[in-house]
């Protein structure tokens, strides 16, 4: 029943990972052997330790990122004209041209469209109208294109994308080439990802480049300038382990001269699933062929997996609910029942919701 509250949102599966059969077979010790065994990267894709009571159910091990594994990420770039009072042309200077690194262009939350908002009071655009133009489409000042950015694994186990002579606006858009390539573009990206903890983001190039993390600002490289590197770890950003959370990067270059743009993370930037997993046990009254004694009749299993053990009831990035199952004495010959339900995610800050009997009471 709990299960089917869910269900709407979950797709069923009849499958137990490995390492679960493992931790329901043996218990909490088992449990503790397994996760280690998935921190040293023995697991395989999809596979997740089940965890025991009094532990947050948010703490989901990742998979791992593998040498060569390849990513990629949809992109939008607004292609401008070299006219636009933001961008510049050899020779011209202010106003709306901010050279060097300047921060606090923008505000330090995005907006509700999930886009960066004008700074009042800032000296790198020319106006808040000017700047409103960047990230939107504007019929007859930029023309959309979509881009795809494509991540590779590296030998550190981060996801990289390196482009020293980042044109990807060659041939497209306006097709400006007077100075060789065609500059004067945006770029925004948007992912959304599970932070496990330890992750780190880093950014190399020019022009402005500004990064939220939960909609707030982590990185501020604004301004028109050479290429400029910064580095975050998400560890200090205060974030749920286990939680969903969302990378939002804007991206210009503003100026006919280089272009650089290096990405290296550990944020796992495989699309997140949708969906989670879901199992319907009921109360898993075990018979089995080692609990068929003298003459037929049904005792206890010699086989402590179908004894006592864990199982999950759903599972996704959202919410965990994991059941618990042991012989008890009001079932027919001492077989296993549900004796109680654990319930975790985002929604709970890290705790944990038991029900289960206290006192032959729920």
């Amino acid at each position: 029943t709990l299960c089917l509250l869910v269900a709407a949102v979950l797709v069923s599966s009849a499958a137990v990972s490995q390492d679960a059969a493992a931790a329901m077979g043996a218990g909490a010790g088992a449990a503790r052997s397994s996760a280690a065994h998935c921190r040293g990267g023995g697991c395989r894709p999809g596979e997740v330790v089940l965890l025991q009571r009094k532990k947050s159910l948010t703490s989901i091990l990742p998979t791992g990122i593998t040498l060569g594994q390849r990513v990629p990420v949809e992109t939008t770039i607004r292609d401008f004209k070299a006219d636009h009072p933001d961008f510049y042309i050899p020779g011209e200077g202010p106003p709306g041209r901010a050279f060097g690194h300047v921060t606090d262009c923008v505000q330090r939350r995005l907006g509700l469209d999930r886009k960066p908002v004008f700074n009042e009071g800032g000296s790198c655009f020319e106006s808040s109208e000017s700047f409103a133009q960047w990230f939107n489409d504007v019929p007859g000042v930029n023309a959309r294109e979509n881009f795809t950015l494509e991540f590779v694994g590296t030998e550190s186990g981060s996801f990289q994308y390196e482009n020293t002579a980042f044109f990807p606006m060659d041939g497209r858009g306006w097709v400006e080439n007077a100075y060789g390539h065609n500059y004067w573009f945006t770029l925004e990206m948007h992912a959304d990802f599970v932070y496990y903890g330890g992750e780190r983001f880093s950014f190399r190039g020019d022009d402005d480049v500004w990064v939220f993390i939960n909609g707030t600002l982590a990185i501020d490289l604004g301004g028109i300038h050479l290429s400029m590197k910064e580095s975050l770890d998400l560890d200090d950003l205060q974030l749920t382990r286990g939680a969903p959370a969302t990378l939002d990067l804007f991206f210009a270059e503003r100026q006919p001269y280089l272009s650089n743009f290096i990405v290296e993370t550990r944020i796992d930037l495989r699309p997140v699933a949708p969906v989670g997993s879901c199992m319907i046990w009921g109360d898993p009254h075990a018979n089995v062929f080692d609990s068929v004694g003298p003459h037929g009749v049904l005792g206890p299993s010699v086989v402590s997996v179908f004894g006592h053990g864990d199982f999950w009831i759903v599972q996704s990035s959202f919410v965990s609910i994991q059941g618990r199952y042991e012989g008890v004495a009001w079932a027919p010959n001492s077989q296993s029942a549900t004796v109680a339900v654990a319930i975790g995610g985002a929604f709970l800050q890290g705790h944990t919701l038991i029900i289960e009997p206290l006192h032959g009471q729920v």
